[in-house]
């Protein structure tokens, strides 16, 4: 009995291989070769002398089907959330904020004319616009910020930042990091770099883990 299902197996086995004996203790490269024929001829044993392969060729990889199956849920899915939908929102009017920044502008130009860097930043970053509705604002802000930064010589870093507030700190670390994804970014580069350095040995690090979790965006 048991000898009449060992044939009955071995030739169902002889069967699905092609007719061919089992091949034992292949190499990585052989199993690669074998994968390859079979996706070629559609047997687990077929060889084809076709120099082209088939149009299914492209498609009927483990790969290619991996691929296929890489669904992006978020994309999918009817509630999800993008960085904008989580800032907090500045409940100012976006009119009245965009005039308060124009002539914040003016004074701390006035006040960096004056060598008076510290107090410059200090009257822009103890409570600047964010969220989505202040763009106008925002890129006011940003600008002049910019301005003291890049008219700042590096040796009077250091002193500018230790006149101002920790709330200062961590908002001008907000402004370095917006300053550096700009295109100005490409020409003041190193200037972003020196006040993040100067800043980062002034404030800690604590201020840039409280950057990267607040969720009012300047």
């Amino acid at each position: 009995m048991f000898g009449v299902v060992s044939v009955g197996m071995n030739s169902v086995k002889f069967a699905r291989n092609d007719m061919k004996p089992t091949r034992y203790n292949l190499d990585q490269f052989e199993q690669v070769m074998m994968r390859r024929d079979e996706r070629l001829t559609g047997s687990n044993r077929g060889q084809s002398s076709n120099p082209t392969a088939p149009a299914e060729f492209q498609t009927n990889s483990v790969w290619q089907t991996e691929q296929v199956l890489n669904i992006d849920i978020d994309a999918i899915e009817n509630e999800f959330y993008n960085d904008q939908d989580l800032a907090e929102v500045d409940d100012r009017n976006p009119e009245e904020t965009t005039a308060h920044f124009n002539s914040l502008q003016s004074h701390s130009t006035s006040l960096l004319n004056s060598h008076q860097t510290s107090q410059a930043l200090a009257l822009l970053l103890d409570s600047p616009p964010f969220g989505p509705t202040q763009n106008s604002a925002k890129s006011i802000n940003t600008n002049s910020i910019i301005q003291i930064l890049s008219s700042t010589r590096t040796n009077d870093i250091e002193g500018a930042l230790k006149d101002l507030q920790p709330h200062h700190h961590d908002n001008l670390m907000k402004y370095i990091y917006k300053s550096m994804s700009l295109p100005i970014a490409d020409s003041s580069g190193n200037v972003f770099l020196s006040w993040h350095e100067k800043l980062t040995q002034v404030a800690g690090t604590g201020s840039i883990v409280r950057v990267m979790t607040d969720r009012r965006l300047i």
